[in-house]
């Protein structure tokens, strides 16, 4: 099954072509990895998968059916972290589960879950106050709060310290077993190697390849990369 289909997508910000009909189908139960040099198009093509951004032309299929119609159905982490300064880390999580009309006992469910598993920081303090880290941990909770079936994440995680990483490989471990799927962009290659099931190269807007059962090994991923862009 496919839980994303972009099928010849193209978008223009004023006169600059940034997607150019570009194609793509994720299967579900895989966490698939976006490379791609700096305005190469992978946070254009996550905004769009995320319906944060409209495409010019084309058509964003997310579980079978136009995206638009199935935005509960996906979480989503942008690259910059902008969260209320000066809500407290709790008021955050409630705002947003109102959002969604989520009921404010299953909001402190699911910070009990995570509480430990993330060392999250004390919630009765304002988010102004947090490391980045934590404020990446509050954003997170924030887009798996209503259970989604994609999560959309470009340059995740950059501030969590190795040992919460190691608790969200897990984390992202059952989520996949358990009917997710992830698509993601990244700078980190070693990060790629050790979270991804497959791996697409982005350039000027354009798939260059795709590499599927990737290895964990970063350094062949490195030498793919590398050589593809020169080419």
């Amino acid at each position: 099954m496919t839980i994303v289909e972009v099928s010849n997508v193209t978008k223009y910000y004023d006169k600059n072509k940034i997607l150019d009909n570009l194609t793509l189908r994720i299967p579900e139960n895989r966490v698939v990895g976006l490379l791609g040099s700096n305005g190469a198009g992978k946070t254009t093509l996550l905004k769009i998968i995320a319906g944060i951004t409209q495409y010019s032309k084309g058509l964003v299929k997310v579980c079978g059916k136009e995206h638009k119609a199935q935005l509960d159905k996906i979480g989503y982490i942008p690259e910059t972290i902008d969260l209320y300064p000066y809500f407290t880390g709790r008021e955050f999580l409630e705002f947003v589960a109102g959002l969604r009309e989520i009921e404010a006992r299953k909001v402190k469910s699911i910070i009990e879950k995570y509480k430990n598993i993330l060392q999250l920081p004390n919630l009765e303090e304002l988010i102004e106050t947090y490391s980045k880290g934590n404020k990446e941990k509050i954003l997170f909770i924030s887009s798996i709060i209503h259970n989604p079936k994609l999560l959309v994440l470009d340059e995740p995680f950059t501030g969590i310290d190795p040992l919460i990483m190691k608790a969200l490989k897990i984390w992202i471990k059952d989520y996949i077993r358990n009917g997710g799927s992830i698509i993601l962009s990244t700078h980190i290659l070693e990060r790629a190697a050790d979270l991804c099931d497959s791996i697409i190269i982005i350039n000027n807007g354009s798939i260059l390849d795709r590499y599927e059962n990737i290895s964990k090994n970063y350094i062949e991923i490195e030498d793919k990369y590398v050589s593809i862009i020169k080419e």
